[in-house]
């Protein structure tokens, strides 16, 4: 490790601070929706697939917010979505660039698979529309940086959909670390064990054959499609960059050996405060997730789901001197009332619409991202080339 860990105080102050002055001047730098009295923001809905299903049921109970659009390759598809629709009577487009030009839309949602993000993000700030994007924003670092280019250029709002940090919950749980809950952060622990993806073909074979989360390049793996939630949220309560990645993966479930997309994967992050990260993910699961945490110099946290309305921290002396071994350790629990989250999906298009308007920051923006996208890409090169990485080396 290249120089000395940052202190609490001074995470705190990158986490904090840095990043609400740069919130601040962001808010000038995005132009604003101007919303008449009483009229409705105008959303598309781009991608018309399973993960649709969820946005649209939020929007039917997001007032101000009207489904203007729905876009996908197959009508089939927007005809079923459609049904879903509460808010607006969309129009139908199954090319997205005509929708773009044709359509009197104040934003997008894009809820493609992960390999269109990037192209389907720039080519709605170049329209001039805000875009909520479904994660991850992309599967590799220079394309993220691409974004986060033309997020900055074009002056509207992209907000990346790891829902979690619109969790009421987890807002109060950063703010309680923030005061120093368990003191420094020295690492974290975290999974997502799982059972396998939803399957779209009931023959195994034909579904390793057409489901893009089946392959690598289309899906990016478990460490993507489901680690770059809890990666996003914990680089988040850590407050620091990633700057090295270490991992192993592969595909473990033989019978669904066609498919090239890792269902396993292990990884540690080392970060320029300090701090370690373990993540583990695997789609192989019959007992769901066990308990994160987050471990610091003065207590450790067991960080709960989302909709967790208490989290424990434990703490202990951790350093006794030998004379005294023979004795228990000194230790309390601490228990800390949360907020009801609520449906998470349904808050960040509520503060999609504030953002639009100019009235909050984008968050998370391509910017709050790049380090989860960082950690998963430097993730999957180190696992395939059977060495560690420098993240200032992934672009």
């Amino acid at each position: 490790m290249t120089g000395d860990p940052i202190t609490r105080a001074d995470a705190i102050r990158r986490l904090f601070t840095a990043a609400a002055a740069a919130a601040g001047g962001q808010l000038g730098s995005i132009e604003p929706v101007k919303l008449a009295p009483g009229e409705k923001l105008r959303v598309a809905i781009l991608g018309c697939g399973n993960r649709s299903q969820a946005h649209l049921a939020s929007l039917a109970s997001v007032d101000n917010i009207e489904v203007a659009a729905l876009c996908d390759i197959v009508p089939g598809k927007m005809e079923e979505r459609a049904k879903l629709v509460k808010n607006g009577t969309p129009r139908r487009f199954t090319d997205y660039q005509k929708m773009l030009k044709e359509s009197d839309l104040h934003a997008v949602g894009v809820i493609l698979p992960n390999t269109l993000h990037r192209e389907a993000v720039i080519a709605c700030l170049q329209a001039g529309k805000h875009v909520l994007v479904e994660k991850p924003l992309t599967l590799s670092v220079p394309d993220c940086r691409e974004v986060v280019k033309a997020f900055d250029r074009y002056r509207r709002v992209v907000q990346v959909g790891t829902q979690r940090r619109h969790a009421a919950s987890y807002q109060a749980l950063a703010e309680k670390l923030r005061e120093g809950a368990i003191g420094n952060v020295l690492y974290g622990w975290v999974n997502t064990f799982r059972a396998d993806w939803i399957k779209l073909y009931p023959d195994p074979a034909v579904d390793s054959a057409k489901n893009w989360r089946m392959h690598q390049a289309e899906g990016g793996a478990v460490i993507y499609e489901m680690g770059i939630h809890l990666i996003d949220l914990f680089n988040w309560l850590i407050g620091s960059e990633p700057v090295e990645v270490a991992a192993m993966g592969g595909v473990h479930n033989r019978k669904l050996q066609k498919r090239d997309s890792w269902d396993h994967t292990g990884a540690l992050v080392r970060y320029a405060n300090g701090a370690l990260l373990t993540y583990g993910g695997h789609l192989y699961s019959s007992a769901g997730s066990p308990p994160d945490f987050l471990y610091g110099d003065a207590g450790t946290l067991e960080v709960p789901p989302e909709n967790g309305r208490s989290a424990r921290i434990s703490k202990s002396e951790y350093w006794r001197p030998f004379h005294e071994r023979g004795e228990s350790p000194k230790g309390e629990q601490v228990s800390l009332s949360l907020p009801p989250s609520g449906n998470t999906t349904t808050a960040q298009w509520a503060y999609f619409f504030e953002s639009v308007q100019g009235k909050k920051p984008a968050f998370p923006s391509p910017h709050h991202h790049l380090p989860a996208i960082q950690i998963a890409h430097g993730a999957l090169v180190s696992a395939a080339e059977r060495r560690h990485i420098r993240v200032a080396d992934l672009g």
